[in-house]
């Protein structure tokens, strides 16, 4: 089956708004995770940016606030500079982490204002129908058990 994926929109841009050479933006998953029976591997997915800056129209994340790992994103972005002096210099810069919910679309400006929960992977729900099923439970790990 394939992945759910969500819509990436938005403009990765210089401050002077010219076009940047060879821009893009990887976005790279920081673990592995799991939906369903898969397993999602912690891949960098590309996205090179258009002339003006904007992903591609059809660029999607698969949203991994729906995994049990808690995981997050890491956006970087990567363009050239060319300097008569140096050459062509390439450029990168952390945009920063954040997760992806179950919307079918996201703005890359809102989604790198909301941070990842700390400490988000270390904590797992169960009902207590889980709870129950679990053979024999593992003492080493925290269980919060709510009603069904």
């Amino acid at each position: 089956m394939a992945l759910t994926k969500s819509i990436i929109t938005g403009r990765v841009v210089l401050p002077t708004d010219a076009p940047a050479k060879a821009a893009e933006v990887t976005f790279t998953l920081s673990g592995f995770d799991t939906e369903g029976a898969d397993v999602v591997l912690p891949a960098t997915e590309r996205a090179p940016l258009k002339q003006d800056g904007s992903l591609p129209d059809d660029f999607g994340l698969w949203p991994n606030i729906e995994g049990l790992r808690g995981t997050s994103y890491r956006a970087t972005a990567r363009w050239t500079e060319v300097c008569r002096s140096q050459g062509t210099i390439p450029r990168d810069a952390v945009l920063g982490d954040f997760v992806i919910g179950d919307q079918p679309s996201y703005a890359l400006p809102d989604l790198l204002l909301i941070k990842p929960p700390p400490g988000l992977a270390a904590t797992v729900v169960l009902t207590q129908a889980q709870y129950d099923a679990l053979t024999p439970p593992d003492p080493a790990n925290l269980y919060l058990v709510v009603q069904a």
